[in-house]
């Protein structure tokens, strides 16, 4: 909803999100806290930009054995 709402206000560029997936290992290894453009959240950070979370592909939530919920 406030994705949507910062939007149609023009402000979306502003919006970062912390996306926090389940990390297994912390040291990029098992790949199971990948985000929807191939960065691992361990290693390259969770902090994402609305902008780049449009771009992926698809964005789903995964669940503690790696596949998507």
């Amino acid at each position: 909803a406030m994705f949507r709402a910062m939007l149609e206000a023009g402000t979306v560029a502003k919006l970062r999100l912390i996306l926090e997936p389940y990390m297994k290992c912390a040291v990029g290894v098992c790949g199971i806290c990948a985000l929807g453009d191939g960065r691992l959240a361990c290693l390259d950070g969770h902090i994402v930009s609305a902008d780049e979370i449009r771009s992926w592909r698809h964005f789903s939530k995964r669940n503690a054995t790696g596949g998507c919920a």
